[in-house]
């Protein structure tokens, strides 16, 4: 980039500050001659966050604004993002051997239990309305045993788990076009009903194969005029259906005509809770002081539930109706001709084929 327009050329800025305090601490015991060891763990954290995301300027030619007076981070710490809580975390080993005064078993064996819960110190993560998230958090369980030989060289462990984490972040997403279906589909409404030759209102009338629907096979003019005029009803209404906070939060503004650009609420995060049950298996050997052998092998179920959260599951629900059940997904793109990409076929093919895993 020439001096001074490296700003011109950036698509994003944000900036974060977050601060962390902790304090923790753990205790161990041992009963019944060490046949029983346990122990117990804490943890709080505290954590402060601020942030700050470049708005655009529609007024010059949608650049961000990055003058230090708007893109600044703010003086003081937000006290509803901020995140406070404790981690608890416990477990006890029996060595079974050392139960008893004279010991006959052919092996030794130790049986172990653990449950932790735990939150992740994370950043700052909001809703598709800009509205903060809870902190990822989980509990894990385990059961093992161990069989070993009475002079410890060959030794089996088994160990079956089970570790849920709510509100995590869930991946394989495109976020862009959560809001961008929104935001691509008013202006190409826009650009058929006042026959836009580009995305603004100065460019009105310009009728052309870009702003007319042309007739399909089996289908007259005036068929394909009704059709047109009933996607741009439809997306209309669709405008009206959804959440209004959502313009402000994806920096839209639906009572004006121009070309629309996006931007996700910063640090926009998709959740999700997950599940993974699973086994493990350890065999170690050693038959000699300098030769070492182990062999592991494991089994693990994983499933995710909740995708989205409740907020993005509802405005998915209701894009989702209007591109498959109502003339909203005829809409075309690009152009007006009957081979044009529809919004039914964009929002199906894209954010869908993800959302439709979970």
């Amino acid at each position: 980039a020439a001096d001074g327009a490296i700003d011109e050329n950036s698509t994003s800025a944000v900036q974060t500050f977050r601060k962390t305090e902790s304090w923790a601490g753990s205790w161990q015991s041992f009963w019944w001659k060490d046949a029983l060891v346990g122990t117990l763990g804490w943890r709080y954290d505290a954590v402060k966050s601020k942030n700050v995301q470049a708005n655009r300027v529609a007024s010059n030619r949608n650049l961000l604004n990055l003058s230090p007076d708007a893109y600044r981070l703010p003086d003081k710490f937000d006290p509803a993002i901020t995140i406070k809580d404790h981690s608890l975390s416990w477990g006890a080993v029996l060595h079974v051997n050392r139960l008893f005064k004279t010991d006959r078993l052919p092996l030794n064996v130790s049986l172990a239990y653990n449950n932790s819960s735990n939150f992740e110190v994370t950043t700052r993560r909001v809703d598709l309305y800009g509205d903060p998230l809870a902190a990822p958090a989980g509990d894990t369980k385990d059961y093992s045993i161990r069989l070993a030989t009475r002079d410890n060289k060959y030794s089996f462990r088994m160990t079956k788990y089970e570790a849920t984490v709510r509100n995590a972040t869930s991946s394989g997403f495109d976020t862009s076009t959560v809001g961008g279906i929104l935001a691509s589909g008013i202006a190409w409404a826009n650009v058929f009903e006042y026959d836009l030759g580009l995305y603004e209102l100065s460019s009105a009338g310009q009728t052309g194969g870009r702003n007319t629907y042309a007739p399909g096979p089996g289908e007259t003019q005036e068929d394909a005029t009704r059709r047109e005029m009933a996607a741009i009803a439809s997306w209309r209404e669709l405008q009206q259906k959804v959440n209004p906070r959502i313009y402000e939060a994806w920096g839209m503004d639906p009572s004006r005509i121009y070309q629309y650009t996006t931007r996700a609420p910063a640090n926009f995060t998709i959740l999700e809770d997950a599940t993974a049950k699973g086994s493990e298996f350890e065999f170690v050997a050693n038959p000699t002081s300098g030769w070492r052998i182990s062999a592991n092998a494991s089994r693990t179920e994983s499933m995710s539930t909740n995708v989205g959260g409740s907020a993005l599951i509802d405005y998915v629900n209701v894009i989702s109706h209007y591109m498959n059940n109502t003339p909203a997904g005829d809409l075309r793109q690009f152009s007006g001709g009957p081979t044009a990409t529809t919004f039914r076929g964009t929002w199906n093919n894209g954010f869908m084929v993800r959302w439709a895993l979970k």
